[in-house]
């Protein structure tokens, strides 16, 4: 059964248009925090 239809709403973080730079900044703390296999 569809999402919508059991009135669940679907969120999350569009990154796309975020300026390369702070993706990769962000990439680069996220390495440094968590194990390489969760990412």
């Amino acid at each position: 059964m569809p999402f919508i239809l059991r009135n669940v709403r679907l969120q999350g973080v569009d990154s796309v248009l975020t300026p390369l730079h702070r993706r990769q900044t962000a990439w680069e703390r996220l390495a440094g925090i968590l194990a390489r296999e969760l990412l």
